[in-house]
């Protein structure tokens, strides 16, 4: 997108963006503005207080929804959607970049968003328990993360487990991670993989459909 429409998307969707800022956020962080939500963003049941920002300085636009992506990828519609209840929270402890396309469903759990969190087109998160990412978190297009089975399956003793991804953990396009997975720092996940309980510890790269450790003592830069 170039800037031209990038501001005009930004100037059309600026009375979204403040309706929804006052209402997740008390009024002191409301006024700042921490959210930058796209006009053409699906928004269901959000509630005061559904989203948190932690550990990092509240600044205008920290937080995108619905701008940015590859341009040669056809997004889907965006979709951000919280439990009516109030059981489930975001939580951001700094700036992150949702491009058009992503759906955020988080209904009991709590999400957690590191530092400088990217994600590109039409991503998937679903969190009904616990789903942390860390610090300069980058994630290509299509991508589903869950971490349920997304219906009821008997028996089932733990169909609800959670999902860690470390630091500086690049995942490619194309992938699912589903519950009970533990990725940790400078690691890779490649192209078209699918992760069950993995927990792979730090500098590695991670491939296959079921996803294994292929290469240990990896580094990597964007």
């Amino acid at each position: 997108m170039n800037k031209i429409k990038l501001v005009l998307k930004f100037l059309i969707s600026l009375p979204k963006t403040i309706l929804f800022n006052f209402k997740v956020f008390p009024f002191k962080v409301a006024f700042k503005l921490p959210v930058a939500i796209a006009y053409n963003v699906k928004i269901k049941q959000s509630y005061r207080n559904c989203i948190l920002i932690q550990n990092s300085k509240i600044s205008p636009f920290m937080i995108k929804i619905g701008f940015f992506g590859s341009e040669a990828i056809c997004e889907h519609k965006s979709i951000f959607f919280m439990n009516k209840k109030g059981k489930g929270k975001v939580v951001f402890n700094g700036k992150a970049k949702f491009s058009s396309g992503v759906v955020l469903f988080n209904n009991t759990g709590t999400t957690t968003f590191g530092k400088n969190f990217s994600a590109n087109k039409n991503c998937f998160i679903s969190c009904d328990n616990e789903i942390i990412f860390g610090n300069d978190c980058l994630l290509g297009w299509n991508i589903n993360i869950r971490d349920s089975d997304g219906h009821k399956i008997y028996p089932s003793k733990n169909a609800k487990k959670n999902i860690k991804i470390g630091n500086h953990v690049w995942i490619c396009a194309n992938v699912n991670i589903l519950k009970n997975n533990t990725i940790g720092d400078n690691c890779v996940v490649g192209y078209n993989s699918c992760l069950s309980g993995i927990s792979s510890g730090d500098n590695k790269l991670i491939c296959g459909y079921p996803a294994k450790v292929i290469k240990e003592n990896i580094e990597w830069e964007i």
